[in-house]
C-alpha cells in the first residue's frame, strides 16, 4: 500500500513540481485525490486478490520436542548450544546403572524359572507333582522373560539419539539434571526437509493452488528475489472450531479466528544455504494468474521491497 501510493507521489513530483509539466490548480488536486483513491480500491484489490501477498512468512521445518523414554539422572550431554546432530547421533544419556541392576536381577530370575520349569517338567512325567504345577512353572518363566525385554528396553533407552538430522536448539540440559518421559528434555528441529511457511489475507485465497509461481524475499539477504511455487494449501485449519475442550464456552474458539490461511512455499532452489535455517524470515508473493498485467507492478513491489531489507 505505502509503496504504490510512495510510487504515485513521486509521479506527482515529477510532473507538478520537478519539470512542472501541469499546473497544480483545484481542478488538478482534485484529480490527484481521485487518482489516489482508485489506486487504494482498484489496484490495491487487484493485487491483493490476483498477487497475494504475505502478512507473514518464515522458513519452517519439523520441529519437535525430545522426550527420555525412562525417568532417571542425566549422566553425560553431547550436544551443546545449536550444533548440527546426524540421524542416529546421541544426545545425551541417562545413568544406565539401576536399569542395568533391574535387567541382571530379570536375567537371574528368568534363569531361576527356567530351572524350576526344567524341575517340573521331569516331576510331572513321574507323576510327582500335579500337572497344574507345570502350567504354573511356564507361566512364571514368561513373565521372567516379558520382565527381561522390559528391563532392556529401559536399558537400551538410557541413550537418546537424533531422530533424524537436525539441529538441537540452545539448551540447558547438565550431567545430574533429572529428566523424565513426562518432561521435554530437548528441543531438536530436523534438516530433513525445509519449507516457507506463509499466512495470507482470506480475500487472495480463492485462486490459490499448488504449483502456481511465487516469488520470495528474505530480510536476511537483502535485494535477492528467489523464484519458488505452491506445494500445498491445507483441507481445514482448527482455528475457529469448536471443540470438545470448548463446550462450555464456544464464542471464544469462534472469535479467535483472524482473517489469514496459512500456505506451504517450496524452499528455492537456488537459494544459499544461510537462508535454509528455520525461522528466517521471508516476504512471499504468489502469481495466481499467468499474464496478468497486474503481475508486472507485484514484481516491481517485490524488487522494492526486497532491496528496502537494506534499511
Amino acid at each position: 500500500m505505502l509503496i504504490v501510493l510512495g510510487l504515485f507521489a513521486f509521479i506527482v513530483w515529477l510532473v507538478f513540481f520537478k519539470f512542472k509539466w501541469l499546473p497544480l490548480n483545484t481542478t488538478w488536486k482534485i484529480v490527484i485525490s481521485l487518482t489516489a483513491l482508485t489506486i487504494c480500491l482498484v489496484v490495491l484489490g487487484a493485487l491483493h486478490y490476483y498477487t497475494p501477498m504475505s502478512r507473514v512468512a518464515v522458513v519452517s521445518s519439523h520441529t519437535q520436542h525430545i522426550y527420555p523414554a525412562v525417568s532417571g539422572t542425566v549422566d553425560e550431554v553431547f550436544v551443546s548450544r545449536s550444533e548440527f546432530v546426524a540421524s542416529g547421533d546421541k544426545l545425551f544419556s541417562i545413568d544406565p546403572r539401576p536399569f542395568q541392576y533391574a535387567a541382571d536381577n530379570w536375567a537371574a530370575t528368568l534363569k531361576l524359572a527356567e530351572l524350576e520349569l526344567e524341575k517340573a517338567k521331569k516331576l510331572v512325567a513321574k507323576d510327582a507333582i500335579a500337572a497344574y504345577t507345570l502350567d504354573e512353572k511356564q507361566a512364571e518363566r514368561d513373565k521372567a522373560r516379558a520382565e527381561l525385554s522390559i528391563a532392556q528396553y529401559n536399558l537400551e533407552n538410557t541413550v537418546v539419539i537424533a531422530p533424524t538430522d537436525g539441529y538441537v536448539s540452545i539448551t540447558s540440559l547438565r550431567p545430574g539434571q533429572w529428566v523424565d518421559p513426562s518432561s521435554v528434555a530437548l528441543n531438536f528441529i530436523s534438516t530433513s526437509e525445509i519449507w516457507i511457511s506463509g499466512a495470507f489475507k482470506q480475500n487472495g485465497m480463492r485462486l490459490m493452488a499448488p504449483g502456481l509461481q511465487a516469488m520470495v524475499s528474505f530480510s536476511s539477504a537483502p535485494g535477492a528475489v528467489y523464484e519458488t511455487e505452491v506445494i500445498l494449501i491445507p483441507s481445514a485449519i482448527v482455528q475457529g472450531q469448536v471443540t470438545v475442550d470448548d463446550a462450555v464456552n464456544p464464542f471464544d474458539a469462534i472469535s479467535s479466528a483472524q482473517n489469514s490461511y496459512p500456505v506451504r512455499i517450496a524452499f528455492p532452489s537456488d537459494a544459499p544455504n544461510e537462508l535454509a535455517r528455520p525461522g528466517v524470515i521471508a516476504q512471499v508473493t504468489v502469481f495466481t494468474k499467468e499474464g496478468n498485467p497486474i503481475n508486472i507492478l507485484a514484481m516491481l513491489l517485490m524488487w522494492i521491497s526486497a532491496w528496502a531489507n537494506y534499511l
